[in-house]
């Protein structure tokens, strides 16, 4: 499940860390990496498959009673009950949700650029520095600018 917050953090983050390509691909592309590292890390149970190998272990139980191999029997009925709890806990409800550390995590793995050691609130920090400094700064806007720039550059990993 992608929530807003996490397709408008894809954006935000493909705009400022993927600048050699395009939007939207680039968006899209940092979602679809995203969900797919999460299906890798989450994987679905195959109802099919368990469902076939109950059948099979029914036989096998079935089989080891009529030859009284009990012990097989025991097993095989062991086995059974293992994966009647995998079918009852397997749902179609559990879904997985990304988060914007998921997109975050997906960027670094993309550029190699540390993105989640930035919170939210150093990331305004940076977007706001220039304005801070030209509180100090007088008459040098073009300078202040510069500046603030190199240290966002800087600050996300980047070299002049």
């Amino acid at each position: 499940i992608l929530p807003d917050a996490v397709l408008k953090a894809a954006i935000d983050y493909s705009i400022q860390y993927i600048p050699q390509r395009s939007l939207p691909d680039k968006a899209i592309d940092l979602v679809d990496m995203t969900a797919a590292h999460l299906a890798a890390q989450h994987p679905v149970t195959d109802l099919k498959s368990l469902e076939a190998e109950m059948a099979t272990q029914k036989n096998i139980q079935e089989e080891a009673v009529a030859k009284e191999d009990f012990e097989r029997a025991l097993t095989a009925k062991t086995r059974i009950e293992e994966l009647q709890k995998q079918m009852d806990n397997h749902s179609e409800d559990q879904k997985v949700t990304a988060t914007v550390n998921d997109i975050a995590e997906s960027v670094e793995r993309l550029t190699g650029v540390p993105v989640s050691n930035m919170g939210a609130s150093d990331l305004e920090r940076l977007k706001e520095s220039s304005n801070r400094l030209k509180g100090h700064v007088i008459g040098q806007d073009g300078a202040v600018e510069a500046v603030a720039r190199a240290i966002r550059r800087n600050r996300a990993g980047f070299d002049d």
